[in-house]
């Protein structure tokens, strides 16, 4: 269940639930089981990508530097999950 604040948006926390959730999707779509592997192929810091991963928070560049590694685009991976 998800808190709605008085404004109908969701908790962020959520949201990063989602983002990490889709991140982790895209990436073993790719064929990638371990996430070191995919940090490292894509010029990523494997330590951060597995905060992603995780639901960290994260900066708008962070986020566009991710579609690049993923080959898609915002619209894509905003495309599933985020009703």
């Amino acid at each position: 269940m998800s808190d709605i604040n008085q404004d109908g948006f969701q908790h962020v926390n959520d949201f990063a639930a989602k983002v990490a959730e889709r991140v982790k999707q895209l990436r073993k779509k790719k064929g990638y089981s371990n996430q070191e592997h995919f940090a490292w192929d894509h010029g990523l810091s494997r330590s951060q990508y597995g905060k992603w991963e995780q639901g960290a928070d994260m900066r708008i560049s962070s986020l566009e530097r991710l579609f690049n590694a993923l080959e898609i685009t915002p619209r894509e991976f905003f495309s599933e999950g985020f009703e």
